[in-house]
């Protein structure tokens, strides 16, 4: 063991975190592992030293036959920064596959890569807003992870709006239904006078800008536009409003670095939707009508009749304004004729569908979905019902059994060198008392003044110490109550599980200065420490402390049991060791804080020797874990009724937003039940962070879907439980897909890290995102199936009007059947469902 103190030379004083003594200590520590990793041979080589890593995984520093390990946890510190630098890097991977993923699936180049870009660009304007607005300058490991879920619900946004465009093709008629005055109306704008500039624009912007000139197109784009806007915003303010307040709901938490990452993921996701609703619709008008609006394929219509006025600036004789154009009236557009498809295209469209992709998968499951029995009855959608409400079932009992850690955290993976050595240290190094938790009673303090700590700062101004002006030690009656302390302490009683022979604090192990102080001053003196003046008293109890040594430690000192500061005696000890191990359970811990509160409320006290306050490290994890239940207890008090008033507020349907919030809790308790059934996890940093996150992301999928099922009426006329269900499958059911594997994939790069925290983020990032899919299309959709409302039962309009609370609407007559059976008959993305006016729907 290398003992190794400050103050350094040319320092005075002990070294603390965030001092540049320390930061001087770190760096020579961090040449030191260099030169040991080297000596021993572990330093990373081949993939691990390209992927950054310092030291050799899986490698075992030997030097002639014998195996070697080291530890300090200066370099531990060193290697964690170093590890966590590296192991971001893998978010670049994420992003890679993030941005050829919404290429995949939007098919645009630009779409993708300015959607990509705007996910990007919403972290650094939300660390902006985060430190200048919020002035919180707290920035760790913990606010990284942000960078994974944000890039998994900014794409998942991207597809709504650009999905929302694509189906609007179909949903908005071409010409917006005016009779051929108007579109000769439209087309007019281009006359004899308008048209030297049209031609102007044309040959100095290029071909592509004479579509921009066509009328009828703008003005069916606009209308589009119009269309995919209003359903986008909605669906993506209504998902991003849930997500971004379950991560708010993380601010709760008194574990400040858990607050903080709550606050900057909600910061992003909000500042996410902003960039979607205004660089997305931008960049889908100059994909879809500047660059491959002249071809008119990707309309499924053929392009417009306007003439290519580019002919006007060919030739010396063709200007913009030459004589030629003069009284030229353009013809007007004629109307685009839908593309035939015949029922034996339709089929072999739906036979290239592969069962793999989005549309392959949704078609499967509505067929599966949708089947029935020769009785009428789909057993399947009842089957899965059932099946994934035992499992939840059985989830809520497995993640109620998840208890605060027991340990520390493990940070590196078990084949690194110092998780090796840390288990070495236990099994090898630790002697019996070591296993027990120090106690210490301290006299002399008050407190602490902490008004210049700023909490987002943590390692600068942690407080001055407070100290207790009437603390003095000489008295008598002071003494005796000091040594009345130490057999006190001695002989407290503790029947708890976690305490052992009865007691508090275990035999032999309690250092009372004070006892032998006054031995030492008899042998010394001839006299007892009652017969001093108090000049003596303090002159002889400073040569005793730089002079002696504790009889349990002889290569030990008395500064931390005789306070001396600045030749005065400011504070006083009593250590001991307890009969509760060291990291026990939150739930052994409880009570036995209690206990040592009452010891201290037991002890004698003095007018110069007040009450003392008990402490032992312990009970500063035992805080930890404390805050970590209390914030997730917290988080999710404040996250599960947002996420319901949100489904209130977009499906406007009370049955809808139960099943939904029935869904949700079930992915929540499978998350976290997964951890303990599966994986044996305690309930530490990552499960706490995790089970508030999953509400937020949980509340996605199913709030997509139940947002369209109740669409379907207000847009096919929809009031059967079977037509709003076939309706939002087929609306929604590619984006949802499409959404879960950008945010499983991106999260899965985690995997790679180095980190135990990381993978572990990953874990739960992908089980989040797998039972959410799972109950939102095996619970949530098929219970709409089943047992969904239809017509106006469970709107809130329709119950505050039985209750007489509104006034009743004047309800038209339904919806005709065969209007609905005629949207609903048409395969997805055949190009054939259309708006209905009022005079086809009669709504």
């Amino acid at each position: 063991m290398f003992k190794v103190g400050s103050p350094l030379r040319g320092y005075t004083g002990a070294s603390s975190v965030g001092d540049k003594q320390f930061y001087k200590i770190q760096e020579w520590m961090a040449d030191v592992q260099e030169d040991l990793q080297g000596f021993f041979g572990m330093k990373a080589e081949g993939f691990q030293a390209l992927a950054g890593q310092s030291v050799n995984l899986g490698g075992v520093a030997t030097k002639g036959g014998l195996d070697v390990n080291w530890f300090s946890i200066v370099m531990q510190n060193a290697e964690m920064m170093h590890t966590v630098a590296n192991d971001t890097n893998m978010a670049v991977f994420s992003m890679l596959f993030v941005w050829f993923w919404i290429v995949m699936h939007t098919g645009s180049f630009l779409i993708g890569s300015l959607g990509m870009l705007q996910i990007v660009l919403s972290l650094p304007v939300s660390l902006f807003i985060y430190r200048v607005i919020f002035r919180i300058w707290f920035f760790d490991t913990l606010q990284t992870l942000a960078i994974f879920v944000i890039l998994g619900v900014g794409a998942d946004d991207v597809f709504v709006m650009v999905d929302a465009w694509v189906q609007s093709r179909d949903e908005v008629p071409y010409g917006g239904g005016s009779d051929e005055d108007e579109e000769q109306k439209l087309a007019s704008k281009c006359d004899d006078k308008a048209f030297p500039v049209c031609c102007a624009t044309c040959c100095c912007a290029g071909p592509c800008a004479c579509m921009g000139h066509d009328p009828v197109r703008a003005d069916w784009y606009v209308r589009r536009m119009e269309y995919a806007y209003s359903r986008a915003m909605k669906a993506v303010f209504n998902t991003s409003w849930t997500t971004a307040m379950a991560f708010f709901a993380t601010a709760v938490s008194p574990i400040m670095p858990i607050s903080t990452f709550g606050i900057y993921a909600a910061l992003c996701i909000i500042m996410n939707y902003v960039f979607v609703m205004t660089l997305t619709p931008a960049t889908i008008i100059i994909q879809e009508y500047y660059m491959e609006g002249t071809h008119g394929e990707s309309s499924g219509e053929k392009q417009s009749s306007l003439p290519n006025c580019c002919w006007c600036c060919s030739g010396p004789n063709f200007g913009p304004f030459s004589d030629t154009v003069k009284g030229w009236t353009p013809p007007p557009p004629s109307k685009p004729e839908k593309v035939p498809i015949d029922e034996e295209s339709k089929a072999i469209e739906k036979m290239k569908v592969s069962p793999c992709s989005p549309e392959g998968f949704i078609n499967g499951y509505l067929n599966t979905m949708e089947l029935q029995t020769q009785g009428g009855v789909r057993w399947f959608a009842i089957g899965t019902v059932l099946a994934l409400s035992a499992y939840g079932i059985f989830s809520c009992a497995a993640s109620s059994q998840l208890t605060p850690p027991t340990e520390a955290e493990q940070w590196f993976p078990d084949n690194h060198i110092y998780s090796k050595a840390l288990k070495s240290m236990d099994k090898f190094l630790s002697g019996d008392d070591d296993s027990y938790a120090l106690f210490k009673v301290v006299y002399g303090m008050k407190g602490l003044d902490r008004s210049k700590y700023n909490i987002y700062i943590p390692a600068e101004n942690r407080g001055e110490t407070k100290y207790d002006s009437d603390f003095d030690l000489q008295p008598a009656a002071a003494q005796n109550a000091f040594l009345d302390a130490c057999d006190t302490i001695r002989n407290y009683q503790c029947k708890e599980k976690g305490c052992q022979f009865g007691l508090l604090i275990r035999p032999n192990t309690t250092t009372c200065f004070l006892e032998e102080f006054q031995t030492w001053h008899y042998n010394t003196y001839a006299e007892t420490t009652y017969d001093c003046t108090a000049t003596e008293f303090y002159s002889r109890l400073t040569t005793f402390r730089e002079t002696t040594a504790p009889k349990a430690d002889p290569y030990g000192d008395w500064s931390t049991e005789i306070g001396m500061i600045d030749g005065e005696l400011k504070f006083a000890t009593i250590d001991s060791r307890m009969t509760m191990k060291v990291l026990q359970s939150v739930i052994v811990k409880r009570p036995i804080s209690k206990i040592a509160d009452n010891l201290v409320d037991d002890l004698v006290t003095t007018s110069t020797l007040n009450k003392p306050f008990q402490w032992t490290w312990d009970w500063v994890w035992y805080e930890t874990e404390e805050g970590l239940i209390i914030g997730l207890m917290l988080g999710m008090a404040i996250a599960l009724p947002v996420a319901f008033a949100t489904l209130i507020f977009a499906t406007g349907n009370v049955v809808v937003s139960l099943y939904a919030i029935v869904s949700i809790g079930f992915v929540v308790a499978s998350v976290l039940g997964a951890c303990k059934a599966y994986l044996d996890w305690d309930l530490g940093i990552a499960e706490s962070v995790a089970g508030v996150i999953v509400i937020g992301l949980a509340v996605d999928y199913t709030i997509h879907m139940g947002h369209m099922y109740d669409h379907a009426s207000h847009e096919i006329g929809a009031q059967d439980r079977e037509a709003r269900f076939r309706f939002a499958v087929e609306k929604m059911g590619t984006t949802v897909f499409a959404g879960a594997i950008t945010t499983a994939g991106s999260g899965m790069f985690l995997y790679f890290t180095v980190l135990l925290f990381f993978s572990k983020m990953a874990t739960l990032i992908v089980f989040t995102i797998f039972f959410s899919f799972l109950y939102s299309f095996g619970f949530f959709m098929a219970l709409l199936l089943l047992a969904g409302p239809e017509g106006e039962f469970g709107r809130i309009g329709y119950i505050l009007e039985s209750l007489g609370l509104r006034k009743k609407a004047d309800y038209e007559k339904p919806v005709s059947v065969a209007v609905v059976d005629e949207a609903l008959a048409a395969p997805i993305g055949s190009g054939e469902v259309a708006l209905k006016g009022d005079e086809d729907t009669n709504l």
